[in-house]
């Protein structure tokens, strides 16, 4: 997939924490931040995502 919109977060609040590579987290906030991605393929897309204590899996 190609990514056509991706905001880093603008702190670094995990630190040492972390389990990304800093500058590779997307924030998403509604109406002002997106995560947008390209469907290149013929075939579509399904994506499954759910919110469980303190995460959002996709």
């Amino acid at each position: 997939m190609k990514i056509v919109e991706r905001h880093c977060h603008s702190v670094d609040s995990y630190g040492d924490a972390r389990y990304f590579e800093l500058g590779r987290d997307a924030a998403v906030e509604y109406a002002y931040l997106d995560l947008r991605f390209r469907n290149d393929f013929p075939q579509p897309l399904l994506i499954r995502s759910r919110v469980e204590a303190e995460s959002v899996v996709a």
